[in-house]
Order: structure tokens, then C-alpha cells, then sequence
């Protein structure tokens, strides 16, 4: 936690020098409308920077205490339009055991710029970037990220509401299994690094937002130009992995979140 706070606040003084960059928008952005399909509630997200000025979503509508299944994809959906070179959006899933430490599991969806969020690959023209971190109980550690050509991130299917998201084509996608989204299953199938299997996560603790739910609307901005939604704060998180060939298998505590800057 200590080291995702550091980045958020690095990144926030990042974001404040581009002031005319960044807006928040109280209403879903038209950029958002127009990508998104809405009979199945789809949204593209193109992988080149866009110019102009982007439009951050930092409350969404909440007219009851409890969150029905559309607010709940609202908050897992994309809060930014559109994507410059100022910032950023993740979908963030984590897991370790909890028998040995160092066996443990890091999955990350970016939409980001290199200037946006100096960690990525500055030699990667693609802002759609999904990276994976693991570390073995033997002291093995591997990381690897790859570009994607486009991101799907939809949110019903059939009579139901539940966050997906797809970086295509290079075999990393998210599902929520329930309604609720209080389960998702992060699947890898990716021939090029190799990795393939996935982490499930099951919620055990409630969802969430920075000031709680309030009346009407509820607040997303945690600190000045930075959203955050922790929709599932802790989890039990299973592991299943060929990562080159070793596997990484294990049971232990887990989390998914999301920050937009």
C-alpha cells in the first residue's frame, strides 16, 4: 500500500501540471456515450493517445444505500474520455497465499501513456498495456507486459449487468461471475509469453468508495484529480498458472481495484 500511495501522489503532481487537460464531468462523457453500445453496454477503447482535453467521471448516480447491478458496473466501468497523454485508467487484481508470502500474483489493465504513468514501457506507442507480475516460494520472480489493439470492457449480458473487460488480441480478460460482482475470474491465455490459467476472486468484505454512499450521488475523488472504486477490498483469491512452463498454484487473500488519474 505504501508504494501505490507514493505512485498515486507522484502521478497527481503530474496530473495538476496539465490543468488544462483534465475536467471533471458529472455525467456519463460523450466520448463514453458514443463508445458504448447501449443495448450491451460496450465500450471500445482505441490504443493511441487522443488529443484534447479528458473528462474525468468522479461521482456516479447512487439514488439508493444499496448498490443495484447498473451502478455496480458504473464503477468498474471506463471514468476517463478520452485518454491523453495526462492520464490514466487500471483495473487492478492482486493475490498472495496464505501459506508462503512469496508466492503471489499481480494482474494490471492499463489505459495510459507512458507520460501518464512512468512505470510502462516508454518505448510503447500502445496505451492499452497489460502487465503481469509473479513471484515464486522459491524466490523465481517474472514480469512481463504486452500492447493490445483494442479494449472491450462491456457491461450486460443478456439481462444482466456484470463488468467484463477483454485486451485483444493477446488473451487477457476479466469477467464478474455474479451479478453483484462480488466474484471475478481473470483469465490468461497468452501463447507469446507463454502464460496461461487463471485467478478467481471471491469477495468477503463489502465494497468500497472513498466518502461511502451517499444521498443521490456519490463521490469517486479520493484526493484532488484522483478516482478510486476498491470493489472488492478482500477476497479469497485462487491461483492457478503455467507461467513458462512452472506452475504457480495457490489459496490466500486477494483484491481488485480501480484508480483513475
Amino acid at each position: 500500500m505504501p508504494i501505490l500511495f507514493l505512485i498515486c501522489v507522484l502521478l497527481a503532481q503530474q496530473t495538476l501540471a496539465f490543468p488544462n487537460q483534465h475536467r471533471v464531468n458529472r455525467e456519463l462523457s460523450p466520448y463514453l456515450r458514443a463508445g458504448r453500445d447501449a443495448r450491451s453496454g460496450s465500450y471500445q477503447i482505441p490504443n493511441t493517445v487522443q488529443n484534447g482535453t479528458s473528462k474525468a467521471r468522479f461521482d456516479v448516480p447512487t439514488p439508493e444505500t444499496t448498490l443495484d447491478a447498473e451502478t455496480l458496473f458504473n464503477l468498474d466501468a471506463p471514468q476517463i474520455d478520452p485518454i491523453n497523454s495526462s492520464v490514466f485508467d487500471w483495473w487492478y487484481f492482486d493475490a498472495v497465499s496464505n501459506t508462503n508470502p512469496d508466492d503471489s500474483l499481480v494482474i494490471a489493465f492499463f489505459t495510459s501513456s507512458m507520460d501518464a504513468f512512468p512505470f510502462l514501457d516508454a518505448n510503447e506507442p500502445s496505451i492499452l498495456n497489460v502487465w503481469l507480475w509473479a513471484s515464486f516460494a522459491n524466490g523465481t520472480h517474472y514480469e512481463d507486459s504486452l500492447p493490445a489493439t483494442v479494449a472491450t470492457v462491456t457491461g450486460a449480458d443478456g439481462v444482466e449487468i456484470n463488468s467484463s473487460g477483454n485486451w485483444s488480441p493477446k488473451g487477457f480478460s476479466w469477467n464478474a461471475l455474479t451479478e453483484d460482482q462480488l466474484k471475478y475470474e481473470i483469465i490468461i491465455a497468452s501463447e507469446k509469453l507463454p502464460v496461461e490459467g487463471r485467478l478467481t476472486l471471491t469477495s468477503r468484505a463489502p465494497y468500497h468508495l472513498p466518502c461511502g454512499i451517499q444521498a443521490e450521488r456519490s463521490q469517486l475523488e479520493i484526493a484532488p484529480h484522483i478516482g478510486w472504486v476498491n470493489l472488492i477490498p478482500d477476497a479469497v483469491g485462487e491461483v492457478d498458472l503455467k507461467i513458462h512452463g512452472s506452475t504457480l498454484r495457490f489459496r490466500g487473500p486477494g483484491y481488485h481495484d480501480k484508480v483513475v488519474i
